[in-house]
């Protein structure tokens, strides 16, 4: 298979799509890398896959997650009674970020 090296047009254009900026004189170290992943993706479609079975998962499982169920929960009074410090019906907590005592 021969060998693919971007040109400075294709990876410009790459480049702007990406976002990214090019630096000088990294164009053409990035050309030959980019060339070389593009030959190795490319090696795949010369592989026989005519016998294979198509799969979308390999593990088995048909569902790993629980049914969701509501339960009852405590009501405010009741988890309130278990805060130590209050004002207002509200749970009070030390200033995370700075700037108040409260």
């Amino acid at each position: 298979m021969k060998q693919k090296k971007l040109s400075e047009k294709e990876l410009a254009h790459l480049f702007e799509l990406s976002k990214l900026e090019l630096a000088e004189g990294e164009a053409d170290e990035y050309a030959t890398q980019l060339g070389e992943i593009l030959n190795y993706v490319g090696q795949l479609s010369s592989l026989e896959l005519d016998e294979v079975e198509e799969t979308n998962q390999v593990t088995g499982l048909v569902n790993v997650f629980d049914e969701d169920n509501t339960r009852e929960g405590l009501d405010h009074s009741e988890a309130m009674s278990q805060v130590p410090v209050k004002k207002d019906g509200y749970v009070m907590v030390k200033a995370v970020l700075g700037g108040g005592d409260e």
